[in-house]
């Protein structure tokens, strides 16, 4: 895995031993697609997002996943 939170991802989590585990990964993604500064693509998130599930999937075997799509609201400057 190649994303530079990934680093974090052992301590942040997996160290921890959740029994349930929400995943919002993406919001900074499309955020950048929106202003024109994200050199991604679809293929690239949804690879390391992929990854990024098997592993954490065989660490925590019985840890429940919820999964959460990102957004954006476009209400301004908040």
């Amino acid at each position: 895995m190649t994303w530079a939170w990934s680093r974090r991802w052992q301590q942040d989590c997996v160290d921890v031993q959740p029994k349930i585990l929400s995943i919002l990964i993406g919001v900074n993604d499309i955020w950048h697609m929106l202003n024109g500064r994200y050199d991604g693509t679809s293929e690239t998130y949804r690879d390391g997002f992929a990854a990024l599930l098997e592993r954490t999937r065989n660490a925590l075997p019985t840890t429940t996943f919820v999964i959460c799509e990102p957004f954006v609201l476009m209400s301004g400057t908040v």
